[in-house]
């Protein structure tokens, strides 16, 4: 398992953690008090697991290694080779 998906892994359990209290807190009755005193930083608590894996991603992304995107518009001749514009090349 290499290092991203050990911090993806560890960034799903974190979210469904998070958001497993925060679903037993909204349904349990008996947590009322709980619900009432946290009121929309429910949202901003919901919110944290997803700012945290995109950080994850953004961090440990080991790309493809196919280059830029930008080396696809370029021209390429039969052989690998650019041509040199008007040399007939």
């Amino acid at each position: 398992m290499s290092r991203s998906e050990r911090w993806s892994a560890f960034s799903g359990f974190l979210a469904m953690g998070v958001w497993g209290a925060l679903g037993w807190i909204l349904f349990d009755p008996d947590l009322q008090g709980i619900r009432d005193s946290l009121g929309w930083w429910m949202l901003a608590i919901a919110a944290v697991p997803l700012v945290i894996g995109g950080v994850i991603v953004t961090v440990f992304d080991e790309g493809d290694g196919g280059g830029s995107w930008a080396d696809e518009d370029e021209e390429v001749g039969p052989r690998g080779l650019r041509g040199c514009g008007g040399c007939g090349g």
